[in-house]
């Protein structure tokens, strides 16, 4: 049930996201970042948790680990990963096998900022890019609405941009901007009079 939900999910909903089906296990953080040949770090997992009365399910970097004390703080309860039988009831994925998508139960979902990350680029590193691999917003019940979910055509990925582009883009801004290996950014060199 877990992969065909989650197929149909990303079908209807992100058709440009690519399904990976792994021919090894990838139920804990440690055996997916073995399969998938990368870092624990490069890895999202999602926690099923309840604290008190709230159940949630929590997306974090594969390294991260839940703070206790900061979720006792603001939920009130200290939380607690749901055992195998309760995540599959709530979310029909297994535990190991738990992601935000194709869920049987409408949960929350909430995105940790260890996702976030940034990718340095020249030998200077002139050109630091702030990129985070998904959304994630703090807000508190009731709420406003929510937008409606942008069309298929809105979300689909933007064109490449590879290393040729990145430097013709910063030389022209350099050129209409002055020059020099300290000014990039909103930095503006002021005019002395």
């Amino acid at each position: 049930m877990s992969a065909e939900s989650v197929r149909a999910w990303l079908a209807e909903n992100a058709p440009e996201l690519r399904y990976i089906e792994a021919d090894d296990t990838t139920a804990t953080v440690e055996t997916a970042a073995r399969t998938l040949g990368v870092e624990p770090g490069q890895i999202a997992k999602t926690l099923a948790v309840r604290a008190g009365e709230h159940l949630f399910l929590l997306v974090a970097r594969g390294d991260a680990r839940l703070d206790n004390r900061k979720c006792k703080d603001e939920l009130g309860a200290r939380p607690r990963m749901l055992g195998a039988d309760e995540t599959f009831e709530l979310t029909g994925h297994p535990v190991g096998g738990v992601c935000p998508f194709g869920l049987k139960n409408p949960l929350p979902i909430y995105f940790d900022r260890s996702l976030r990350f940034s990718i340095e680029h020249g030998h200077d590193n002139n050109l630091t890019l702030d990129l985070s691999s998904v959304a994630y917003w703090y807000q508190s019940e009731p709420h406003k609405p929510f937008p409606a979910f942008p069309s298929r055509e809105a979300r689909k990925p933007k064109p490449k941009i590879n290393e040729v582009d990145i430097h013709l883009w910063r030389d022209a801004w350099r050129k209409a901007n002055g020059s020099g290996s300290q000014l990039w950014g909103n930095e503006k060199k002021e005019k002395k009079d």
